[in-house]
């Protein structure tokens, strides 16, 4: 966060590449492996990438429902060098206001996965040892030639955004059960249901955890545990655990979790799911 500040306030240009060390070379040889690049102008945000596949364009768009993937593998098929977004703008699959919004989007997305603590395998997801996923990283010049746009997003507004995304989810898992309880349907989907609860309910067969479950389901991540909230405490779901639903709608608090509670396990926003 410093280092974002230090470039927004001092209106800087350069692209902030975030990542780990080479193991395989020499002490003085190893060089940075960027996962993630952010690309800023005058302390504005002006476009974002990352090697992560949940956080390509793709999948964001297919996510938010603007293209469904037939549309999305027809575009890939042919777009014959172009640009992912230039070419599905071109083909009439989406508008250019829309290609802008999943940009914004996956720089959201992308901020949010290079600020979110990561865990070690043992703790299976608690808040217990957290640590930045890239402890890495190198600031340098680029040309404009590298950005195919210029999205000029606010980098202090897209921080309280990022933050404040992080403390709902927090709210949310306080009235969750734990994320590896496996939810069984206690009904089936009817026609009055919405696509989005008869998707949940067709899943929830008591095979996948509440967290495998919440990145299969095809909507943006904080939707879908509003979804499964809702779902739980109208008993359309339940889980074989001593877990009483909250009727309340949860709200955001400025008061940090118990990291005691049993309930409280980290939520990852950026769709990596954990799958064996």
């Amino acid at each position: 966060i410093e280092v974002l500040s230090w470039l927004h306030q001092s209106r800087r240009k350069g692209v902030l590449s975030l990542g780990k060390l080479s193991d395989d070379q020499s002490e003085e040889q190893r060089r940075l492996i960027p996962m993630v690049n952010l690309f800023f102008d005058h302390g504005q945000l002006m476009y974002s990438s990352s090697r992560d596949p949940h956080h390509r364009l793709g999948a964001i768009l297919l996510r938010r429902g603007d293209v469904n993937e037939i549309e999305l593998s027809q575009t890939l098929k042919n777009a014959q060098g172009r640009r992912l977004g230039d070419a599905l703008v071109e083909d009439g699959k989406i508008i250019r206001e829309q290609l802008i919004d999943a940009l914004c989007e996956q720089a959201l997305i992308i901020l949010h996965y290079a600020l979110t603590p990561s865990s070690t395998l043992e703790d299976h997801g608690s808040r217990q040892d957290q640590r930045l996923p890239f402890p890495y990283f190198e600031v340098r010049l680029f040309k404009s030639e590298e950005l195919p746009l210029a999205l000029n997003i606010d980098v202090q507004s897209l921080l309280l955004e990022v933050l404040r995304q992080q403390d709902e989810v927090a709210a949310l898992l306080h009235h969750l059960p734990p994320l590896h309880a496996k939810p069984i349907a206690t009904r089936k989907p009817t026609d009055e249901d919405d696509s989005m609860v008869a998707f949940a309910l067709q899943q929830c067969v008591g095979e996948a955890t509440l967290n495998t479950l919440l990145f299969a389901h095809p909507i943006m991540a904080l939707d879908a545990l509003k979804l499964y909230l809702r779902m739980l405490s109208d008993g359309d779901l339940h889980v074989d655990l001593e877990w009483k639903p909250n009727r309340e709608e949860p709200a955001v608090s400025d008061q940090e979790v118990s990291s005691d509670d049993s309930s409280e396990e980290w939520f990852d926003l950026n769709f990596t799911p954990d799958i064996d």
